[in-house]
């Protein structure tokens, strides 16, 4: 006999479909994943990424309606992704040379990965 998932199992699955696209969307824009779902006592960081001399904290927002967008960026929490990124360059001190930013990607069905570069800047959180 089938289980049937949770609301909330189903929709970490959702997300976690999400960001394999994501990852996806990334390579084919020829980045490297340095990490996939980097867990920090802090939060997730959902991507971590390189490109050139850049390395950007990735958050994947999936939503089921292209019209949510507004909302998903709302949603993502800029304390929680900049104090997990700083304890991934504690621990991975030679990337710290490199141009750090924090990168949304907004994927919906029917509709072309929206990636925003630089989405957010650390140094305005306040703490």
């Amino acid at each position: 006999m089938k289980r049937l998932k949770s609301k909330r199992q189903r929709a970490e699955s959702f997300g976690q479909k999400g960001e394999f696209f994501a990852a996806v969307f990334l390579r084919l824009k020829l980045y490297s994943i340095l990490a996939k779902n980097y867990k920090t006592p802090f939060g997730e960081i959902d991507l971590i990424v390189k490109k050139g001399a850049n390395i950007a904290f990735v958050e994947v927002k999936t939503r089921k309606d292209k019209n949510q967008e507004g909302g998903a960026l709302l949603a993502v929490n800029q304390r929680r992704i900049t104090k997990a990124a700083n304890h991934y360059l504690m621990y991975n001190p030679h990337l710290a040379d490199n141009d750090l930013r924090f990168d949304v990607i907004f994927l919906a069905p029917n509709s072309f990965p929206r990636h925003l570069i630089g989405a957010f800047d650390a140094f305005n959180i306040v703490e």
